[in-house]
């Protein structure tokens, strides 16, 4: 059971895939035309904030992946040395990070 980002609910996994599998060719069509705008030279608008589909709330959820880091790193300074969490590497997570880190 979830929902997913316009608010839409699906009770089951085959619920959300019905929905996707509907409106596939509708956001492939859609996506294509964003990209070719301007002349098709790939970025999809003309400043950064038109840049990606999406973008908007950037800004709160970097606030709220801070608040989550902090929580963590909080959580993680009161075990003992062998539990603690060490932060000496980093994970680009691709899909859209770039809306929330630009941010941070």
């Amino acid at each position: 059971k979830g929902s997913d980002d316009l608010g839409n609910y699906y009770n089951t996994q085959a619920e959300l895939a019905q929905h996707q599998a509907i409106n596939r060719d509708g956001w492939y069509a859609t996506n294509k035309d964003w990209w070719e705008q301007d002349g098709g030279g790939g970025y999809g608008g003309t400043t950064d904030e038109e840049a990606m589909i999406g973008d908007g709330g950037g800004e709160a959820d970097g606030v709220e992946g801070l608040a989550f880091l902090d929580r963590l790193i909080l959580e993680s300074s009161s075990k003992s040395n062998s539990k603690k969490l060490k932060f000496a590497r980093a994970i680009d997570a691709g899909a859209g990070v770039g809306r929330v880190t630009k941010h941070i």
